[in-house]
């Protein structure tokens, strides 16, 4: 389903990050390492299991400016896609690790 509840389909996405079977809070981490890859504007998709993952991710999303686009559950999982923000952060303490 997409950020807005409607069922238009989610972007495809420009890299896939894989953390099923990992709990809180590695799907976090390996979020933010990914996203530094990539270009702005791009999209990660996040495959994780773990139910605090997608609270998480909206939160950490809202705190580091990029966008949360939703998430397409597929069986057991969630399956998040996240758009790399097109400005650079302002700096904020709470998000000190996060530079991408």
């Amino acid at each position: 389903m997409s950020r807005n509840g409607s069922s238009a389909p989610l972007p495809p996405a420009d890299a896939v990050v894989d953390c099923l079977g990992l709990t809180c809070p590695v799907p976090m981490m390996e979020t933010a390492k990914r996203i530094r890859e990539l270009q702005p504007g791009q999209v990660l998709l996040l495959l994780s299991d773990d139910p605090a993952t997608i609270d998480d991710l909206v939160a950490w999303c809202h705190l580091t400016g990029h966008e949360y686009l939703g998430n397409d559950p597929v069986d057991s999982h969630a399956r998040i896609r996240v758009r790399k923000r097109l400005i650079p952060a302002r700096r904020s303490p709470l998000a000190a690790d996060e530079s991408g």
